[in-house]
């Protein structure tokens, strides 16, 4: 039997660790509209409030062959759904999304989450970031309207892209929490109070920031760094690193959580990091989850000083700024800052968290989607 859905989104990840994407989906079946997600197969101890449609893949092959999988699935669900709208949630699963499209001659929405032709994880592989461009210009051609994370991103793409679209800005927002006391990390790790927390999630790729992070721990005694975020090849280099700067014991790691868990967790910090490098456009106009999501969680922020993000934070003081290159020296001081101003920070960030929430957006997701 063919299930027919006011929307499909179309998801090259793991929905549950996927906050843009699981929003969205939430947002939509709040406004009563009857959604469906394709995304990876996993496991999950909750049920879903939309119908999920899995892919079996395999992480620990190449990106081709997981494509390949995407394309065969679209085979497997045109035969048992249809929908008015369909949303590529990303550029990997823009392909699919246009095949979908074309069969039930479906609206087309891209979510151009990141700078796809300047991606700083391909920084120095100019031959894959020219084919991701030129694909991506094949087939933004065939989209009706795009989303995009933050307003410089539409800004550049209206110049880059060579098509009349409409853009909709549709930020990386947390649903609003309260902030919670919480000592899972401490818990988890057995860590004793007497040491400060700070902590980086989100996906583990070079340019986040994360070794400059390691090398300060050196200089800071009382304070210990946690990551979590899904494993990936990079996280041998960062063991390495922690190990070659002599901090491993200071160093901790945590698998992927899923969203649902997410803000115990980073309330369980003392200090969030978001130090994007200034390696590609796409990180320079970055407006990451994990910015919003610290704040949720009244942590002060550690932020590189890039536009997008001093933008949105005009008029609040819960972050530091330190320019890329990083200079550790300079990192340690702003981190020491936070400790000392730490109430100053918190209330700003919580001030933040309930203007930077998605029920604030809820009228740019009925626009965009034309609900009423």
């Amino acid at each position: 039997m063919v299930k027919h859905f006011d929307v499909c989104i179309i998801c090259f990840n793991y929905i549950s660790i996927d906050a843009r994407a699981l929003n969205l989906a939430n947002a939509l079946v709040d406004l009563n509209q009857k959604v469906a997600v394709i995304s990876f197969d996993e496991v999950f101890d909750y049920e879903f409030r939309f119908q999920h449609y899995p892919i079996k893949i395999d992480k620990s092959r190449r990106l081709a062959v997981n494509l390949l999988l995407f394309i065969k699935a679209y085979f497997t669900y045109s035969q048992k759904l249809t929908s008015n709208i369909i949303v590529s949630s990303d550029f990997y699963s823009l392909h699919v999304a246009y095949l979908f499209k074309k069969k039930f001659k479906s609206k087309l929405i891209y979510d151009s989450r990141e700078i796809y032709s300047k991606l700083g994880k391909l920084d120095k592989e100019r031959i894959k970031q020219k084919i991701i461009s030129s694909i991506e210009l094949l087939l933004v051609k065939r989209v009706d309207l795009l989303t995009v994370s933050g307003d410089l991103d539409s800004e550049y793409l209206k110049s880059y892209l060579p098509y009349k679209k409409e853009y909709y800005t549709i930020l990386n927002l947390p649903y609003y929490k309260p902030k919670v006391e919480s000592d899972l990390i401490r818990n988890y790790f057995k860590l004793p109070h007497s040491k400060k927390i700070i902590l980086y999630q989100g996906i583990l790729i070079k340019g986040r920031g994360i070794l400059p992070a390691i090398s300060a721990m050196s200089k800071l005694e009382d304070y210990v760094l946690v990551i979590i975020g899904e494993t990936s090849p990079y996280l041998d280099d960062i063991r390495k690193f922690a190990k070659l700067s002599q901090v491993e014991d200071r160093v901790y790691y945590k698998e992927k959580v899923d969203y649902t868990s997410l803000h115990e967790w980073t309330c369980s910090a003392d200090i969030g990091i978001a130090l994007f490098e200034d390696i590609s456009l796409s990180y320079k106009y970055a407006l990451p989850n994990k910015l919003f999501e610290y704040a949720m969680a009244g942590l002060p922020v550690i932020a590189s000083d890039l536009p997008a993000m001093k933008l949105v934070t005009t008029g609040y003081n819960f972050v530091n700024y330190i320019e890329y290159p990083f200079d550790v020296n300079n990192l340690v001081i702003q981190i020491k800052l936070l400790t000392e101003n730490y109430d100053k920070f918190r209330k700003s960030a919580i001030q933040f968290a309930e203007k930077y929430n998605y029920e604030n957006q809820i009228d740019a997701i009925k626009k965009v989607f034309e609900v009423k």
